[in-house]
């Protein structure tokens, strides 16, 4: 009977420090998540100020429709390529890892 009591008091001691570890481990990446976000948000803010500053400054000399489709332009570029980049990882047409044992690297 003591080897099952001392089973059971192991199992929930266990169980109680998972618990511990599971609320640091979920408290780090509620801060993570949050500075990603707000990064994100001021990247985005900035992204569109210097598109804004970049119109302002060509639209006297292309006019305004031209301006700003440029603008748009330039702020859409790295964008697409940031999701055409993510859209290849999330289809897995990546290029997959080479293994030892498939000739590639026979000399």
């Amino acid at each position: 009977m003591n080897r099952i009591t001392n089973a059971v008091l192991s199992f929930f001691e266990l169980v109680e420090a998972e618990g511990r570890e599971l609320r640091a481990q979920t408290e780090i990446m509620a801060k993570r998540v949050l500075l990603l976000f707000f990064g994100g948000l001021l990247l985005f803010a900035a992204a569109l100020a210097g598109g804004f500053a970049f119109y302002a400054a060509v639209a006297p000399r292309l006019g305004r429709p031209a301006a700003a489709l440029l603008a748009a332009a330039l702020l859409a570029a790295p964008g697409l390529y940031a999701l055409s980049k993510g859209l290849a990882k999330e289809r897995g047409s990546a290029p997959a890892p080479r293994s030892e044992g498939d000739g590639a690297n026979a000399g």
